[in-house]
């Protein structure tokens, strides 16, 4: 195993101690789109399921993922980004004991040798080419160990004590000398912000902004100016950042509104955007399959993610008591999208409600976001979320006395607590493998009051 194979393994395996969903080899598909949800409401990266399959060896792939894909991996554990987490897991680090079993051979035809391991000779001339050296076979295996043991131990030193310099280097820095604000210059996607902050008192130190959870969109700043623009290719509710080195001294809320309707076909950085005239026809919000083929966008063997936004400040309205009510079907089921997987989520300050909808063949792949608690239905029973999804179908959620509960089609389909402390609703977001079509959509507050509601 090279050495970027053991930190990925390295990484995998933080990541699956992180879920506690037991072992990787029994993951189900269901299990790898709700490590991309996790995934996305942690980082506001979108990581595809085939992305996450190949990851994780469920698809044969040879080489390694890409720096996108690694940067997010790496902060859903944890860290600052693929280059922080390699410094404090070292190449020559050991994988945890249950790791070595199921990762430490990658997936594809290709088979890596770890560096530190020498291999045995495999022919008579080659054991010959050895003791005409003057070395026999277990001498050099010896000699082979002590130097990869020693390189790695040197390797560990100089990492750690570049680590050790660049945080002392920050740790008296004071949040209070610092100041970090921001505003939106549009009203629709993309979105250009202007960062307003002082930084003067950063000293030697390097200065960024950051954008959220996503480390991709960490910029360096002059310390000795005042303002900076990022773009924000998606709507929702971010953490904006300002660090100092390494540490965040300052960070605030920020709201990224949809300006209205938004569809886009999910992409791993810069998604596909659909102008607004293409999704309202006769009372229905829909993109239709004509303009998705317009755009070059293959609907096969693995049909693209569609995905409609409504993004804004919701009048007050709260996690902790609403009605919200929808009704809308999938338009597409041909070859992969068998399962017309769709998904409303309710956004919120930090967290989402995320409800799932399938045939009903497929309900064991389904997995809901109760706030923070997941529900997967391959352990739980959610054949209540299976419709025939050629229809409408309604949907209905309510959040009262710390209680969730979803209505399908009128018949109750999941009560259960709802623990999450109070937050402000920001929004509403469809996704559709293939795509498909709402018809209507409201929030009201527990005593029936409007506070949105939208009939196309």
């Amino acid at each position: 195993m090279r050495y970027n194979e053991r930190n990925l393994a390295i990484c995998r395996r933080l990541i699956e101690q992180q879920l506690g969903w037991g072992n990787p080899l029994t993951w189900q598909n269901q299990d790898y789109e709700m490590l991309g949800q996790r995934i996305f409401e942690r980082t506001k990266v979108s990581l595809s399921v085939s992305t996450l399959k190949r990851v994780w060896g469920k698809v044969r792939y040879e080489n390694m993922p890409n720096a996108t894909t690694l940067n997010t991996l790496a902060v859903f554990a944890g860290y600052e980004n693929w280059r922080d987490f390699k410094m404090k897991n070292p190449a020559g680090s050991d994988l945890p004991p249950d790791e070595r079993t199921s990762v430490e051979t990658p997936p594809g035809p290709s088979l890596h040798r770890d560096p530190g391991i020498s291999v045995a000779p495999s022919s008579p001339e080659s054991f010959r080419a050895l003791a005409g050296r003057g070395v026999s076979p277990a001498k050099n295996r010896f000699k082979s160990y002590f130097l990869a043991g020693a390189g790695a131990v040197v390797i560990f030193l100089i990492l750690f004590l570049v680590y050790w310099k660049s945080s002392s280097k920050n740790e008296n820095v004071s949040p209070a000398d610092f100041s970090f604000s921001s505003q939106p210059l549009a009203k629709g996607i993309p979105n250009s912000v202007i960062f307003n902050y002082d930084a003067l008192a950063a000293g030697e130190d390097s200065v960024f902004i950051q954008q959220s959870w996503d480390v991709r969109r960490r910029t360096a700043v002059p310390k000795d100016r005042h303002e900076h623009l990022s773009i924000y290719y998606r709507p929702g509710f971010f953490k904006a950042k300002l660090l100092i080195g390494d540490r965040v001294v300052k960070e605030h809320d920020l709201l990224v509104p949809s300006g209205g309707w938004l569809a886009l076909v999910e992409r791993d950085h810069i998604p596909v955007y659909f102008p607004a005239k293409e999704l309202i026809r006769n009372g229905v919000l829909s993109l239709p399959l004509p303009a998705i083929k317009e755009k070059n966008i293959p609907l096969q063997p693995e049909p693209p993610v569609v995905s409609y936004y409504y993004v804004r400040d919701m009048d007050g309205l709260k996690n902790d008591g609403f009605t919200f009510e929808i009704q809308l079907k999938s338009d597409f089921k041909q070859g992969s999208a068998i399962c017309q997987s769709s998904r409303v989520t309710i956004l919120y300050e930090e967290g989402m409600i995320s409800i799932p909808l399938s045939i009903p063949g497929c309900v064991a792949d389904l997995g809901l976001f109760a706030g923070s608690t997941m529900i997967k239905g391959s352990e739980a029973d959610l054949s209540a979320f299976g419709c025939d999804m050629q229809h409408w179908v309604t949907l209905a959620c309510r959040v009262r006395d710390k209680k969730l509960v979803i209505h399908v089609n009128g018949k109750k389909a999941f009560e259960g607590a709802f623990n999450d402390p109070p937050a402000a609703i920001v929004g509403i977001q469809y996704n559709f493998a293939g795509t498909g079509s709402v018809n209507y959509a409201r929030f009201s507050r527990i005593d029936g009051t409007a506070v949105f509601s939208e009939a196309f």
